[in-house]
């Protein structure tokens, strides 16, 4: 199965690397062609298009890197890592009010991410022992109001 989209810009194709449920579409060596990208950007770089599975459903999901070393595979799933990631972070801030610094030095944004960190996992624990049935915000929300 080939991808079926335009892609006018391939170097090369790369070789497949099948992965387990052969999720890999596409994975070669692409030149960006925009003017200004053509010069900032000269290397070549790699495009991996694959059908990932988010919250239950496949999506298919294109992937530009400048590893030419690892699997296809593997970088799929460290980017679905990194998303995961980014919405702790994003749950966090939401949720703890972790934009609100109250000082700016290094030092000062240290201390308050690690405590959000350890509140977020004080009301994990919380939430496990108690069997909580409702969401994180809500249960951060009845605590605070107990308080």
């Amino acid at each position: 199965m080939g991808y079926k989209g335009k892609v006018e810009y391939v170097l090369q194709n790369r070789k497949k690397f099948k992965a387990k449920n052969n999720s890999i579409i596409l994975d070669a060596a692409i030149k960006l062609r925009g003017l200004h990208s053509s010069k900032d950007y000269p290397a070549s770089f790699r495009l991996i298009i694959a059908d990932v599975e988010r919250n239950g459903k496949i999506v298919r999901m294109e992937f530009i890197t400048d590893n030419f070393e690892w699997a296809a595979s593997t970088i799929c799933e460290l980017y679905k890592a990194r998303w995961d990631i980014e919405l702790f972070f994003k749950q966090l801030k939401q949720t703890l009010k972790l934009s609100d610094f109250l000082g700016y030095s290094e030092n000062a944004v240290q201390w308050q991410i690690w405590m959000a960190l350890l509140t977020y996992v004080i009301l994990r624990f919380i939430a496990y022992a108690s069997k909580w049935k409702g969401t994180f915000a809500r249960l951060f929300t009845t605590i605070r109001w107990v308080l």
